[in-house]
């Protein structure tokens, strides 16, 4: 996540970062009453739904009726953001496809007159049901809840929040046979002096469910549109009359909207919505003010909520009935279809609404007279657009193109299918993804039109019919194999590819410690995918660092049966919202009956503080790192305003330098990590032996992030098996650590007047004079276009030598070199270690992005 200065930034980041969830429940099936019943009943584990984000727990709220199921949390500890019970935690349909789960996480803010500066969130103090439900009856819940502080906020600003005397009656009524929880919200002032209060519900999505925001269409769609440049970089917001907001997935959608009238403002800061129910309304000393909302479950469409809506307002207005089918180009029925319609008036569209088509390809939308444009998308299928007046009894006929199909055959140098990454990059088709952002169709795949990834390497694949550029990779070990296709409605075509293994690292594997997945707000990947994604790029080890939970990568490995080829670890990204910075801890210890899982709380501690209960966290070692040390108001370096030079800092009082690693490559910004090896170098150059770690930050395993940078960590072998957290912080302590950016490097070293002994990356080699022997291998696949090996003793570069990698061809390069040591009387010991680098990639990676990969250090002493 990018940062961005202020102090508004810190109290919005608050909402992106700190916020988490537990990673969700297993499916199962769960009691559902008959038609005409509604029920309220404190929750067993047996009623408690399950799917990726569910979160309830036995002794929470369930409502229930025939169609839906809804989760509000009791008077407890919650996860994520608000912290407190008294919200609706989980919503379903009750219907076998769409009882999964994946509601993300929504609160209640409050303000008085201060604004943000004084935010405030709800404590349930009780939640009580007030009606059982029962048949032809209402299932009524109550919460009784007072302001109290927001510890994020109060971090954000570093300065408290006070009491603004609320107090709050939320009331939740499910009647029978609707999908419609009904949300209502009492405020009363108990102060003895007048109040204006402002009450906002946010809502943090994500989860790959997509934002709506009519008249607009998508919430990117809208941002385009109707905001103005966000303020401090970061906070947007849209005022018009919003009829709903929603989000919308493949199986589930979510709707929420008053009771009386529109939505007229809504700001976003990230992936937070905040939709503003009052806005800086008085109320005299014991005055009320009771506003009313609705929460709708559909299955995917938004016609559900349109419907809803209209029933509970009582709305007038006359609606036609515009029916369609939609077909393939061999007149086969398209289900799942996705139909959004736009109505045309005086040279403007407004979005109104997107429906699905059913198992015979045929949709349905009520909606007013007058002209009406459309658009259709189907998974693999070329979209297409129509345009129709209604009222008109005539069906809408869409054809699309049928997918085409891609056989996939990627084989190791024993012809054995192995997992790869199939990467499309589109040449040419229909509707650029630019263009699919107005129906938020363009897909999380970055630069490219579509990332695959094969868990076998022997796959038919459907496609949108097109013509592309296609990669098949296993990652920085292998050569890829590159192709272009025009792939056509209805045809087949195959790639085989043997992808040589070029650039192996015998008894090393690789790892990356510092990757969020569906539990991070700001991240969209399920734990499957992501698992996926690492096992196509090559990396064993899959440190699991979401943003203040504990996640668990195991029983999905274990699920996909691939223990054999990747293993992980549970660790979390502590992440302070004022700018001190972020700081991952790893193993850290999971359990599932804590908010976010057991997580650190950070709270009111300082860096040494945080540093001390991540190491508590866990019964056994624990290696905390800094992340992205130089990330301007995320960065500990930048924050305590660290000179490499001098070792002079602005603020040395918030400083500790009780941590282990140093996350000095991040993502794919070199030029950065070239900063922040100055940072690492100075620390060395102290004495302090810091482990320099490269990872991905990965949030979007689609966009090809996983596997660039990644670590290798030695440790004889290539089995992820054997690794367990308690081996996996030995091997670092010993520090035989490489970090890749392309290239994979390793050397040992001897004393040239005692050679019999050669020491490892990590170790101390004793010298009896000034040189040292190193014994260097790099190696890079052709596709990784390196030129220049370094010699780097205590941060100077002592020799650098061209590594001269045949055209189209990889690297294999081994050299002895006895390198002289730069001594003084008064400095008789030091660090040496070895840099790659390149000047391009000729695939998958831009051309501003260029391999670097470095050694952490082998330490010498010299004896006199």
């Amino acid at each position: 996540m990018k940062a961005r200065g202020g102090w508004l930034c810190w109290l919005w980041l608050t909402m992106v970062c700190a916020l988490a969830h537990d990673t969700g429940r297993p499916l199962k099936p769960i009691p559902v009453p008959p038609p005409g019943v509604a029920e309220a009943l404190v929750a067993k584990d047996s009623d408690l739904p399950g799917g990726p984000k569910a979160e309830g727990k036995p002794g929470d709220v369930v409502l229930r009726n025939h169609l839906a199921t809804f989760v509000v949390a009791g008077a407890r500890r919650t996860s994520g953001y608000s912290r407190f019970g008294g919200r609706l935690l989980d919503a379903i349909l009750n219907e076998g496809g769409h009882d999964a789960d994946l509601l993300g996480e929504m609160f209640l803010g409050a303000f008085d007159a201060r604004g943000l500066v004084n935010a405030r969130t709800l404590r349930a103090e009780k939640v009580s049901i007030l009606s059982a439900g029962g048949e032809g009856k209402p299932a009524i819940v109550q919460v009784d809840a007072v302001d109290e502080r927001f510890p994020i906020v109060d971090q954000a600003l570093r300065v408290p929040s006070s009491p603004i005397g609320l107090k709050v009656i939320l009331t939740y009524t499910l009647h029978p046979d609707t999908p419609t929880l009904l949300i209502e919200c009492k405020l009363l002032n108990a102060t003895d002096k007048p109040q204006n209060y402002t009450l906002a519900l946010g809502w943090i999505q994500g989860e790959g469910m997509r934002m709506y925001l009519p008249p607009f269409g998508s919430a990117a769609a809208a941002l385009r549109k109707a905001s103005g440049p966000p303020l401090m970089g970061l906070l947007s917001t849209i005022r018009a009359s919003f009829p709903f907001v929603a989000n919308a997935g493949s199986r589930l959608a979510y709707g929420v909207y008053p009771i009386e009238g529109d939505f007229s403002q809504i700001q976003k800061a990230e992936e937070i919505y905040l939709i503003m129910l009052l806005n800086n309304t008085p109320l005299s000393p014991a005055g009320e003010k009771v506003i009313r909302w609705a929460f709708t479950v559909s299955e995917g469409e938004l016609e559900t909520i349109r419907r809803e809506k209209r029933r509970l307002q009582n709305a007038q207005g006359e609606l036609h009935t515009l029916r369609g089918r939609v077909v393939d180009n061999n007149g086969k029925p398209v289900p799942d279809a996705r139909v959004y319609l736009f109505e045309r008036a005086s040279n403007e569209e407004r979005f109104t609404t997107l429906t699905l088509t059913d198992s015979q390809g045929e949709f349905v939308a009520r909606l007013p007279a007058g002209e009406w444009r459309g658009m259709v998308f189907a998974d693999h299928h070329s979209p297409q657009e129509f345009v129709t007046r209604l009222p008109n009894e005539q069906p809408v006929q869409v054809q699309l193109a049928a997918p085409a199909r891609l056989a996939v055959r990627t084989l190791d140098e024993q012809r054995r299918p192995m997992p790869c990454a199939v990467v499309f990059e589109r040449l040419d088709g229909k509707l650029p993804n630019s263009e699919r952002v107005l129906y938020g169709e363009e897909g999380d795949f970055g630069r490219f039109e579509r990332v695959y990834f094969s868990l076998t390497g022997d796959e038919t694949l459907q496609v949108e019919p097109g013509r592309y550029r296609i990669t098949l990779t296993r990652g920085f070990e292998y050569e890829i194999a590159q192709r272009e296709f025009n792939l056509l409605s209805g045809r087949q075509e195959r790639f085989e590819a043997l992808l040589q293994q070029t650039a192996p690292m015998p008894g090393y594997l690789s790892g990356d410690f510092h990757v969020h997945a569906i539990p991070s707000p700001d991240s969209n990947d399920h734990l499957a995918d992501k698992v996926k994604a690492y096992l196509a790029a090559g990396v064993q080890i899959l440190t699991a660092t979401d943003h203040d939970v504990n996640t668990d990568y195991m029983p999905v490995i274990r699920q996909l049966g691939v223990q054999h080829l990747i293993t992980s670890i549970v660790g979390t990204e502590i992440t302070p919202i004022w700018a001190l910075g972020h700081f991952n801890a790893y193993p850290q210890r999971y359990d599932p009956n804590l908010p976010n899982n057991g997580a650190v709380v950070w709270y009111d501690l300082n860096a040494a503080q945080i540093f001390e209960a991540a190491r508590k966290n866990y019964d056994g070692d624990v290696i905390v790192q800094v992340n992205h040390p130089r990330s301007s108001g995320m960065g500990y370096f930048a924050y305590v305003g660290l000179d490499p030079q001098t070792g002079a800092m602005q603020r040395p009082n918030e400083f500790a330098d009780n941590f282990d690693a140093i996350e000095v490559f991040n993502g794919t910004d070199v030029a950065t990590t070239q900063l922040v090896m100055k940072d690492w170098f100075y620390f060395l150059n102290q004495g302090k032996r810091y482990l320099a770690i490269g990872n991905t930050d990965s949030h979007h395993a689609y966009r090809l992030e996983p596997g660039f940078p990644r670590t290798y960590i030695y440790f004889g072998h290539r089995d992820p098996r054997r690794v367990t957290p308690r081996n996996l912080t030995q091997a670092l302590r010993r520090g035989d650590v490489v970090v890749c950016g392309g290239a994979v490097l390793t050397f040992t070293a001897v004393d040239p007047t005692n050679p019999r002994r050669a020491y490892r990356i990590g170790e101390t080699i004793p010298l009896r004079g000034n040189r040292i022997r190193l014994h260097i291998e790099a190696r890079a696949p052709s596709w990784v276009r390196v030129n220049t090996l370094q010699v780097i003793v205590n941060g100077e570069v002592v020799q650098e030598l061209p590594l001269n990698q045949p055209a189209n061809a990889p690297l294999n390069f081994k050299r002895t070199l006895d390198i002289p040591i730069p001594s003084a009387p008064e400095k008789r010991t030091g660090w040496l270690i070895l840099l790659v680098k390149g000047d391009r990639f000729t695939a998958l990676y831009p051309t501003n992005t260029y391999p670097f990969s470095f050694t952490n250090p082998i330490h010498f002493q010299i004896k006199p």
